[in-house]
């Protein structure tokens, strides 16, 4: 890839990502205009992966409670056979 485009987006990447504070919309449609700009013809030439975001919502404080009550009176044990 060309270093240029690759170093461009991993900053956009480093400083809009949700985890770290960023919008999500305002992140999937930056990466969204990346991929539609694409990298260099002789870099897509031999690797044309397309970008997927997965967004993964996070647990409400009720739920994460009710799984660690359940994982502390249920303890997972091991599977031997």
């Amino acid at each position: 890839m060309d270093d240029g485009w690759a170093r461009e987006r991993r900053e956009f990447i480093r400083n809009h990502h949700p985890d770290r504070g960023g919008d999500g919309t305002e992140f999937i449609a930056g990466l969204a205009r990346y991929e539609r700009m694409g990298p260099p013809e002789r870099a897509r030439s031999h690797d044309d992966r397309r970008v997927r975001v997965v967004v993964v919502p996070r647990r409400s404080l009720w739920s994460r409670l009710m799984h660690a009550w359940h994982d502390c009176r249920h303890p997972h044990r091991p599977r031997v056979h």
